[in-house]
């Protein structure tokens, strides 16, 4: 019998029988929605950032025009843009709006102008005979004032006048925190329904996707045993409400 070939011989190549390495377990069904959840909360949180920002930079914030009128008569502001009211030989009533900018906001406040001899209808805007820019020129000679249109479509959040689309955005974010909030896992430091009454508060969506789960800087709750249930959440909303 012919010798058999050596596995040192040229030409030959040795088999070898290598330990198999373990393949990766993959993932469960609750690691994936654990997630898409953990992608969801940090895009709706980049969301409302940017809505936070955007209140920032172009929203008009409601103010008293008691709050104006000292303003304007210390010198703080110098510059009012008017819109709306009556126009020259009107009569009867309407609104007119002034906008300005003071301490980095943009800040409007709402009169209702009447015609002279005209009864003006209840309501909680303060009343200005024909036009509220000669009450403010008393109160600053040097005040100028640009003349506006009156916005065809605008959108109120919290009392801040803001651009349609913010509007639409909001409400779409609104809707999918809202679908997270009820079918995502269980929130943590309060229950579901905690979580829908501290929505309805300014920031209150934001805190949700901040708080209610795993986020980075955010320590983790000490114990899970304890949650704001639903209906401390309303009576601190109902408090919150009136302080605002």
């Amino acid at each position: 019998m012919p010798p058999s070939a050596s596995d040192d011989e040229p030409g030959h190549t040795a088999l070898t029988d290598p330990t198999p390495t373990p393949a990766a377990s993959p993932r469960t069904t609750q690691q994936r929605v654990a997630i898409v959840v953990g992608w969801m909360r940090a895009a709706l949180m980049v969301g409302w950032a940017l809505i936070a920002v955007t209140a920032l930079s172009v929203g008009q914030f409601s103010t008293s025009l008691a709050d104006l009128e000292a303003s304007v008569a210390s010198g703080r502001v110098q510059e009012v843009t008017s819109a709306g009211g009556l126009g020259s030989g009107e009569t009867g009533w309407s609104v007119q709006e002034v906008i300005w900018r003071q301490d980095g906001l943009w800040r409007r406040t709402e009169v209702r102008v009447v015609s002279p001899g005209t009864q003006a209808p209840t309501s909680d805007l303060p009343v200005v005979v024909r036009d509220v820019v000669p009450q403010l020129r008393q109160l600053s000679p040097d005040l100028v004032v640009r003349s506006g249109t009156w916005p065809q479509v605008s959108s109120s959040l919290w009392g801040v006048q803001m651009p349609p689309w913010v509007g639409l955005t909001w409400l779409a974010m609104a809707l999918t925190t809202l679908l997270l909030m009820v079918s995502g896992p269980v929130p943590w430091r309060a229950t579901r329904w905690a979580w829908f009454w501290v929505g309805w508060l300014p920031g209150g969506q934001l805190a949700f996707l901040v708080l209610s789960g795993p986020a980075p800087l955010v320590p983790r709750p000490r114990s899970r045993s304890w949650r704001l249930t639903g209906g401390w959440a309303f009576l601190a909303l109902i408090l919150l409400k009136a302080l605002i």
